[in-house]
């Protein structure tokens, strides 16, 4: 279509030649105004793309157009391609727009799942960041545990070392009770014995004298009888 079109257009901007070797009939059949318009409305159609030809109108004048054109040239072989187009005009658009509609579509799935593929390779990358967050939260949690386990195991060996050194303290209160029971007694044993003491201080010093005199009077006599004897 493409090649149509530049052919089309440079058959259209040739000048007119100064002779002419058509039959008198096809030049006595298309005007010069005629031929003027038929050559604008084929621009104005090759202008708007093969796909105004969907349109019945513009099927019309394509086909009119082409007669006039074809009929001021005779039909020379460079446009065989604009004769033969239009002998199916209607069935060939109609089986191209179908075809470009068929592009399309499969164009659109095309980009669809090129989209979708992306997306899908952007969630495997997420899922894959994700799991390796979960493994990685996973071994933290089984370490917490760990953790747990020993400080369980550590809190049961405190709890029975608080359960010793409470029945211990028990037993040192009750052995500083005793002591304080015995110091007590000793105490007042103590404050007893140095009143009394101090009440016998002048005895005791006058039995002492006694004592000493007696001893002495003893040792006396011991040494005396010893002399005698």
């Amino acid at each position: 279509m493409d090649a149509l079109m530049v052919a089309v257009a440079d058959l259209i901007s040739e000048p007119v030649p100064s002779f002419d070797f058509r039959p008198a009939d096809a030049q006595s059949l298309v005007g010069h105004d005629e031929l003027a318009l038929a050559k604008e409305g084929l621009q104005k159609i090759f202008d708007r793309g093969l796909e105004a030809l969907a349109d019945h109108l513009v099927q019309k004048e394509f086909l009119s157009y082409s007669a006039i054109f074809l009929a001021y040239h005779t039909c020379p072989s460079e446009l065989k391609d604009l004769s033969s187009f239009g002998a199916n005009l209607s069935e060939e658009t109609s089986a191209f727009l179908q075809a470009q509609h068929k592009l399309k579509v499969a164009s659109n799935l095309s980009a669809s799942i090129t989209q979708k593929k992306f997306v899908l390779l952007q969630q495997a990358s997420k899922y894959a960041e994700v799991k390796k967050e979960i493994l990685a939260t996973d071994e933290k949690v089984a370490n917490l545990k760990a953790m747990i386990k020993e400080l369980e195991s550590e809190i049961k060996n405190l709890e029975a070392s608080l359960a010793t050194a409470e029945s211990d303290r028990e037993k040192t209160h009750e052995v500083l009770d005793s002591i304080d029971t015995q110091v007590t007694t000793v105490r007042d044993g103590l404050i007893s014995d140095l009143a009394q003491a101090s009440a016998m201080e002048g005895m005791t010093r006058a039995a002492n004298e006694l004592v000493t005199q007696q001893q002495s009077a003893w040792d006396s006599l011991r040494t005396t009888f010893a002399k005698l004897s």
